[in-house]
């Protein structure tokens, strides 16, 4: 019996260093996740890619996300809004990234601060403190979980000709060490922007005092800000650069290790080696517009995506893998022994139907950030009318145009904002629709399929 319970017990151990599985995500199937926020989560991408990559590496484990960011909003607005615009959600995790426009950025300036602008930042912030406090008791009476994100940067250290409000970013800096305390008292976990970015921008800016990871705003991320987001969120989240692994010794004929994957039918016929391998996971591709990210963060692409497959044993020399015959690339026999990260590989077929779930993911967001996130915004901006009923579509676009025609600034955003109310509010359901599709759709083609491998050694005009 002992010697049969050695053997089992060994017998065990070398399956799990033979087969080895990704570790548990932050988000669990079934949950219902919204992105509270400001313009920078309403307008911006940074959740979007989040989700992508969940999908994508995640993808038997199926969750929903809502885009909760308003344009100009507050920590003390979020709380206005909980009724009719997150909690009808019902989320099971909540982020929450605010500040921005809590902490009253005009009055931080070059001047010295007279006693009352001192007073008027000190109550910015403390009105900000209270409003959080309060968001994060209602999301978790309404058994929510919840994340907590220090507020992205404001660059006041850039020296792009673009009016500075040098203070902000350091009051943002308060606001993030309020969240954590926040985070604390709720036993919840924290994605820290504010400090991670901070650090980068005055590392960017040392080759290049006018550059910013932020944009020519000095307050909103382009794409490839949104990424680095996106990654800092991921990372702090406890999120794993591996797509799969597999580990072949070319001289047994023999699969060493897999994690994350299945590799079966391994055959070897005059120094050509077949097997079909089936990952549990999509690599994760890199967005358009992204690709300045890697000017800042070489790493990233790599922290994010790793399938990587081992080949030991080869005899010296060249070999060419082709997927689902398909030439991906070829290396020699050493870059095989360290392992060659086909995630990143731009013909893999795994990177290719990962492409085709991010355009879906892309269009999905863009329905939430260009529609449902206006006809939100301005029910919040129009909140204070009294006696307005809004579902009465002629009244609501008549207070917005009589909003509009006060404005004394940034009247071309906002008449912009209202020609897509008008245009498009009355297809509100279509475009509700449209999103559950495409998030069902986009689910449903994350599904990893076989691949037969084919690993030869190269042969002239091999051009992958």
């Amino acid at each position: 019996m002992t010697v049969l319970r050695l053997f089992l017990l060994s017998l065990f151990a070398t399956s799990c260093l033979l087969a080895q599985n990704l570790p548990a995500p932050i988000f669990r199937a079934g949950d219902r996740w919204a992105a509270v926020g400001d313009s920078i989560t309403h307008g911006g991408g940074y959740h979007s890619y989040v989700y992508l990559y969940y999908v994508t590496r995640y993808p038997e484990q199926k969750f929903t996300m809502t885009n909760a960011g308003i344009s100009g909003d507050s920590a003390t607005g979020a709380v206005r809004r909980y009724d009719w615009d997150i909690k009808p959600f019902a989320p099971t995790v909540a982020s929450i990234m605010l500040g921005m426009n809590d902490v009253g950025r005009g009055n931080y300036s070059d001047k010295p601060d007279t006693p009352e602008i001192a007073a008027r930042k000190k109550g910015a912030i403390e009105r900000h403190v209270a409003a959080m406090t309060t968001l994060a008791q209602k999301l978790r009476d309404d058994q929510c979980r919840l994340i907590f994100i220090t507020p992205s940067i404001f660059d006041q250290t850039s020296t792009m000709d673009k009016p500075n409000n040098f203070g902000v970013n350091d009051a943002l800096g308060i606001c993030g060490q309020k969240a954590r305390e926040l985070a604390a008292q709720h036993d919840s976990p924290v994605v820290d922007f504010h400090g991670a970015m901070s650090a980068l921008n005055a590392k960017v800016q040392q080759g290049d005092p006018a550059a910013t990871i932020v944009g020519g705003d000095r307050v909103h991320p382009g794409p490839a800000g949104h990424l680095l987001m996106a990654y800092y969120f991921l990372k702090d989240c406890g999120a794993p650069k591996t797509v799969a692994r597999v580990e072949i010794d070319a001289a047994a004929n023999a699969v060493r290790s897999t994690v994350n994957c299945e590799v079966e039918g391994l055959s070897d016929s005059g120094g050509e080696m077949k097997f079909n391998y089936l990952a549990k996971s999509l690599p994760f591709p890199l967005p358009p517009g992204t690709q300045q990210v890697l000017t800042w963060l070489p790493e990233l692409w790599d922290e994010l995506c790793e399938e990587l497959l081992v080949v030991k044993g080869l005899p010296a020399g060249e070999y060419t893998l082709l997927i689902d015959d398909v030439m991906v690339v070829t290396a020699d026999q050493a870059a095989w022994a360290a392992g060659v990260n086909l995630g990143q590989l731009e013909k893999s077929p795994m990177l290719q139907q990962a492409t085709e779930v991010m355009k879906l993911n892309q269009q999905r967001h863009s329905i939430g950030s260009r529609y449902l996130r206006n006809f939100a915004m301005w029910r919040h901006s129009l909140s204070g009318e009294k006696g307005l009923d809004f579902d009465d579509y002629a009244a609501v676009v008549e207070r917005i145009n009589a909003k509009n025609a006060a404005r004394s600034s940034n009247q071309g955003y906002f008449n912009n904002m209202a020609k897509v109310y008008t245009e498009h509010k009355p297809r509100e359901a279509e475009y509700i629709k449209q999103e559950q599709e495409l998030t069902d759709e986009m689910w449903a083609k994350a599904k990893p399929l076989s691949r037969r491998m084919f690993l030869r050694p190269a042969k002239a005009g091999d051009k992958p």
